[in-house]
């Protein structure tokens, strides 16, 4: 069985007020991206009011609101 490997990669992720830019954890085959609240608060995202509910490949379970960002960056 072939194993597969954490992929981290150098992100900025832009909002209203201000960037952030730190290494993240990436998934190729992501349909959404989370950031963390305070983040979201810190670079000024639109909050939308639509809740969603996520499990992780490791099987945690994550709640939040849908929010639009700016812009995202992936390196490379």
């Amino acid at each position: 069985m072939r194993r597969l490997g954490i992929v981290k990669a150098k992100v900025v992720v832009k909002g209203s007020k201000s960037s952030i830019e730190c290494i993240a954890l990436v998934n190729t085959g992501a349909a959404m991206t989370v950031i963390d609240r305070e983040v979201a608060d810190a670079i000024g995202v639109m909050y939308t009011g639509r809740r969603r509910s996520l499990v992780s490949a490791t099987g945690h379970k994550l709640e939040g609101e849908i929010v639009i960002i700016k812009e995202l960056n992936i390196e490379g």
